[in-house]
């Protein structure tokens, strides 16, 4: 029996959900199997296209489209392209803006939007600067919609350890902001409504504290609020991998010796199923923090890809599930 740590205070409320890019598409299969676990939302990827007639409007079939997903469910949206299709200028983020108002008006289930996905990393082919302006964009055409604005969705490369690996950080983003508003002294709105990220790792308290500390410092005279001023921590994907089969490889198909520090031989279902619940756990505990989506609620079937699935490829529970579940009650206890 998995035994679970109380948190260290009972400070707010959290968001609780699951993070799948699969619900827009295949909603009937998951809804009976998120129906036990006390979800608040459900984190939806949408795939923005680049593709836009000559007056810069949406090309037919191309959209906003959650699917399946219905309007009685609260979600989340990710609004993610390809590398190629990065805003880069005012034309190219006026478009996607466009896009994203369309589809929170079409779409009034959605309550926050995250802009783009982990842009410190090959999804992004932009200068932070770029994306902030992207950001403002958005912020600025969302406005009156009650849809909260997030970003940027680092991975944990991007969070508070330099790496070569990522091409903008928090501080890199963090004076990218600053920059912004220094360019646009009138400005007197926020770029953003959220700070997301992914704490695969970094979901210590110190991480969490020294990311506040970056963006209060970088962030203290400006519109845009730091979390000392209110803004909030919002992990949009969490969880960890459990390894079947004996699979050593990572998502990109390579030999892998171990996630994000922790060795193949741990990655257990067990492990899985504690890191789940420790981090629902933390994420309640800490006040900056208001959401965790666990990302996947099943296993790939191509175990070169992502396995941090609630459930097994086959349909089957995993440790995992239960332990979020009595994570989320306990939590909310």
């Amino acid at each position: 029996m998995l035994v679970l740590a109380a948190p260290a205070t009972a400070a707010h409320n959290v968001i609780y959900g699951i993070n799948d890019g699969n619900f827009a598409s295949a909603w009937a299969t998951m809804a009976p199997r998120i129906a036990g676990l006390g979800l608040d939302q459900v984190g939806v990827w949408v795939r923005y296209r680049c593709a836009n007639d000559k007056n810069g409007r949406l090309v037919d079939g191309l959209l906003p489209d959650l699917g399946q997903v219905p309007a009685s469910q609260p979600a989340l949206v990710q609004l993610v392209g390809s590398p190629s299709c990065s805003p880069r200028t005012p034309s190219q983020r006026s478009v996607y803006a466009l896009f994203a108002r369309e589809l929170v008006l079409r779409y009034p289930q959605i309550r926050e939007l995250q802009v783009w996905n982990e842009p410190d990393l090959a999804f992004w082919s932009g200068s932070a600067r770029n994306y902030v302006r992207l950001l403002a964009a958005v912020h600025d055409a969302l406005r009156g919609t009650n849809v909260k604005v997030l970003g940027p969705g680092f991975s944990p490369h991007g969070l508070v350890q330099p790496c070569s690996c990522v091409q903008m950080n928090t501080a890199s983003f963090a004076r990218a902001v600053r920059d912004f508003y220094r360019a646009h002294r009138h400005r007197r709105s926020p770029v953003l409504d959220g700070f997301a990220y992914h704490p695969y790792q970094g979901f210590d308290h110190k991480t969490t504290d020294t990311l506040a500390r970056i963006l209060d410092k970088s962030w203290s005279r400006l519109p845009q609020p730091g979390p000392h001023r209110g803004l909030r921590f919002w992990w949009t994907e969490t969880g960890a991998e459990s390894l079947v089969s004996g699979a050593v490889v990572d998502e990109f198909g390579r030999r892998s010796d171990g996630y994000f520090g922790v060795p193949n031989h741990t990655l257990s279902p067990e492990f899985q199923a504690n890191r789940v619940a420790t981090v629902a756990l933390k994420a309640r505990a800490y006040k900056l923090v208001v959401a965790d989506f666990n990302f996947q609620l099943g296993d790939d079937w191509n175990l070169a890809r992502w396995q941090s699935g609630l459930y097994f490829a086959g349909g089957q529970p995993k440790p995992a599930y239960f332990s979020f579940r009595e994570a989320i009650s306990r939590a909310r206890r």
